[in-house]
């Protein structure tokens, strides 16, 4: 090999035995015992000094990271993260900073690449790709982790970003900002421009299920509650502070941050996206798409925007025009699983199945491990009464830790339609482990054990659910309807009197509680109930069959088939409807030909549901 050749390969070993005096990393910490042991070690053997500033844990934070070879230091935390990263870089004794923080690390395939960077030419500063990991299945700007060449691809997906990493140490060169800190308008002052590193920091605390996250976003926030004035006129902050509160679920505030955000740049289309999305959530569907309507006049290259504006169509029952936004939006980045998925789900609420089926099949082949897309696909195979491969489809998802709500609930509607309630309890039973304390999946769980007869388990969810909100009368009304079918009418009819006290215009309910005092023996008050419930011009057919079937019981036949005839009118799919009307017309047809008295004496064995 020709000697030009052989001095530009780079060895490791050789690097690391010339320059063992060049790389501090800094860090700072509070209450990060599970996870800066990965951080540490990830750098153990680039850096040659490791420094972690600790800023009040709770925990054994400073003890892992003694444990782990770093020099600790203590600092009082004064709501200000520049001030702590600046402590820790006064800390450094060697010649590069690289900062780093508890809950990332970097992949020991990049530590080559790091020390030549440091090694080599003249740049001062480098940027890094801080590659931020998430399961939410819904984030803003998130690329499939199929795209990532990194080694997480458990996750979801991850948002991208640039950040300064890795700089000389020198006079003047620090952090600024209380929150949201950045060193780079010192590196301008400085006359240093940043160089791409090509290597990536891996940011793995959103794949926590713990409560750092929270935690963390908690403290951003009370940081930002102290310099608030100073970031006033901050477009940047603000948005980046509405973001936080978002996550939080303090959409209000994070509505108010936005506002004030466009009050100093009216044309960042970050912040009108953000308002949309705000919207979106209170199901503000006119405001929501004004704000996104805005976004895009600004940038209508952004592929997300056309995304969230389908969405909002889609919430209004608009689905062309949805579909009209996620075609765009495809036009602009084909390789987003999203866009397809959501082309797939309006596709087929407008029964363009097979569009459907494309869109969603090439989703899937974007991003394998949405469950999300394995649902709607399971959904379009079944449409197409392909109900094997249907559950197949179901058989495959993997469900991941964040999950959605909305995502579980259809695949337990799917299973529910198969009539397969023993899969539709277990994927019941991973959401309530997802979602704990959940009151919708609570009584779901109380319906879905009702559909499998299992009562006993049906009235334990119902009653835990009345726990917590005694006056639904959807519960009352479930409970009561399980309480009757295992023949405890008196409970069954405390429950139903109760759920028909809250809503004393609800036809069903008022139906139910007149068949129950029937069986009682209160035959006068389940009539004047039933007769109630008719008169209010009710379009359900039931109670027409109930008093039907009370008045038959009593032999007053000829009520009783117009009650029925009415019934079938009403809803003419309904079986058991025209059983009764066969079988009254029947018995007014002999008791015509004089036997009256025989048919008298014979029960009429009508059916009431």
């Amino acid at each position: 090999m020709p000697s030009g050749k052989a001095r530009k390969i780079i060895d490791l070993q050789q690097i690391t035995g010339s320059h063992r005096s060049g790389i501090s990393c800094c860090m700072i910490a509070r209450d990060e015992e599970d996870c800066i042991a990965t951080a540490l070690e990830s750098v153990r053997e680039l850096a040659d000094e490791v420094i972690v500033v600790d800023t009040g844990s709770r925990d054994g934070t400073p003890v892992e990271a003694r444990r782990c070879g770093a020099r600790v230091f203590h600092s009082n935390w004064y709501n200000d993260f520049s001030e702590a990263r600046n402590f820790a870089i006064s800390k450094a004794t060697k010649e590069w900073i690289l900062v780093l923080d508890a809950d990332e690390m970097i992949d020991t395939a990049d530590h080559t690449r790091i020390l030549s960077l440091v090694l080599g030419g003249d740049a001062s500063a480098f940027l890094f790709d801080q590659l931020t990991y998430s399961n939410a299945r819904r984030a803003f700007g998130l690329i499939p982790v199929s795209r990532c060449a990194g080694p997480f691809r458990d996750a979801t997906g991850y948002i991208r970003s640039e950040q300064v990493r890795l700089f000389r140490r020198r006079t003047g060169i620090h952090y600024r900002g209380a929150i949201h800190e950045e060193v780079e308008s010192s590196l301008r002052e400085a006359c240093i421009k940043p160089h791409r590193a090509g290597c990536a920091i891996h940011h793995l605390g959103r794949l926590e299920s713990s409560g750092r996250v929270y935690r963390k976003t908690r403290l951003y926030l009370t940081g930002y509650d102290s310099v608030r004035m100073r970031y006033s006129r901050n477009s940047r902050y603000l948005f980046e502070i509405a973001v936080q509160l978002l996550d939080l679920g303090y959409i209000d505030r994070a509505a108010e941050q936005a506002e004030l955000g466009l009050t100093v740049e009216p044309n960042n289309w970050e912040l009108l996206n953000l308002l949309g999305l705000v919207h979106l959530k209170r199901a503000r569907h006119e405001e929501a798409e004004r704000y996104l309507m805005r976004a895009i006049d600004v940038d209508g290259s952004i592929p997300d925007l056309h995304n969230n504006l389908g969405v909002v169509f889609m919430e209004r029952w608009d689905y062309r025009g949805a579909i009209r936004c996620f075609e765009r939006g495809i036009t602009l980045d084909g390789e987003s699983a999203d866009l397809f998925r959501n082309a797939a789900s309006a596709h087929l609420l407008l029964g363009n199945v097979e569009d459907a089926f494309d869109s969603i099949t090439h989703s899937l082949s974007l991003d394998p491990y949405a469950a999300q897309s394995h649902a709607i696909h399971a959904e379009i195979l079944h449409h197409c009464g392909e109900r094997d491969l249907a559950m197949q489809a179901l058989d495959t998802i993997r469900f991941l830790r964040e999950t959605p709500l909305k995502v579980f609930l259809k695949v337990i509607q799917l299973y529910v339609r198969m009539n397969k309630i023993e899969k539709a309890i277990d994927v019941a039973e991973k959401a309530q482990g997802a979602y704990p304390g959940n009151r919708k999946l609570m009584l779901l769980m109380g319906k879905i054990h009702e559909l499998g007869r299992n009562n006993g388990k049906a009235i334990q969810f119902y009653r835990r659910f009345l726990a917590l909100e005694p006056e639904n009368t959807d519960a009352l009304n479930s409970l009561g309807c399980v309480y009757e079918r295992i023949g405890k009418l008196e409970k069954a009819a405390n429950s139903i009197r109760a759920a028909l006290h809250l809503a004393p215009g609800n036809s069903r309910i008022g139906v139910n509680l007149g068949i129950i005092l029937e069986k009682l023996g209160k035959v006068d008050d389940a009539e004047r109930i039933l007769r109630d419930v008719i008169g209010r011009e009710c379009s359900y057919g039931a109670a027409y069959n109930a008093l039907g079937c009370l008045l038959a019981n009593r032999y007053e036949y000829k009520e009783a088939a117009s009650l029925f005839s009415r019934a079938v009118e009403l809803e003419p799919s309904n079986i058991s409807f025209h059983v009764n009307l066969g079988r009254i017309r029947e018995k007014l047809s002999r008791i015509e030909e004089g036997n009256g008295m025989i048919e008298k004496a014979a029960p009429a064995d009508l059916t009431t549901r």
